[in-house]
């Protein structure tokens, strides 16, 4: 929250860095927070506050493993309100951030040099595709319109299916059923997205 509350102060509006840090920071909270909460439940029982650490990281692993299922989209309570990026649109987030750093100041800042933004930065440019804007808008809006979620469109845009049976096999959630027994996305569907996405690659 400190992190977003200094981008707005030097900022009309915060950047993307300082939002993706303040993800960060939030999510590394709540989990402290749940696992501070199962401590308070064993130690009120009189358990040593060494065997309530490990008893307390035991119980947040298991809550963890139940909830958590990507097959069915449940990514956990960490990420309700999360949105997925592909590594092409973090690789153009981190290239505004440090443009915007040499016209602002002509050099890089605080944000820019931590030890978490330059692994981020070089794992994109190594794996990211080098796409313009314009690719990744494409992209989004496809995914967006074959309504699939921000997770399963960054999964489909940074592994670059070649047909349908490779995009279940490694995204079983593509293949997942209604409460109608019926496949929430067809065949027909995923094989045209990809498709759609080829000649986005092809042609943008």
């Amino acid at each position: 929250r400190s992190l977003l509350a200094r981008a707005e102060k030097r900022d009309a509006r915060p950047d993307l860095a300082a939002r993706v840090a303040a993800t960060v920071v939030a999510t590394a909270l709540a989990s402290l927070d749940r696992a501070e909460r199962v401590a308070r439940q064993f130690g009120s029982r009189g358990v040593d506050r060494r065997t309530t650490i490990a008893m307390s990281g035991l119980a947040c692993t298991k809550k963890v493993v139940e909830d958590e299922d990507a097959q069915e989209l449940r990514l956990g309570e960490d990420f309700t309100d999360a949105h997925c990026l592909s590594m092409d649109e973090v690789n153009l987030i981190c290239a505004a951030k440090l443009g915007d750093d040499l016209d602002k100041i002509g050099e890089p800042t605080s944000t820019t040099q931590t030890k978490v933004f330059e692994m981020t930065n070089a794992y994109v440019r190594r794996f990211a595709k080098e796409a313009a804007s314009r690719q990744t808008e494409a992209f989004r809006n496809l995914y967006a319109q074959a309504g699939l979620t921000d997770f399963e469109g960054a999964i489909m845009v940074n592994l670059n299916f070649g047909d349908y049976e490779e995009a279940i096999a490694h995204l079983p959630s593509l293949a997942r059923k209604g409460d109608d027994g019926i496949l929430i996305h067809s065949e027909e569907k995923v094989s045209k997205l990809i498709d759609d996405m080829a000649d986005v690659r092809r042609f943008e």
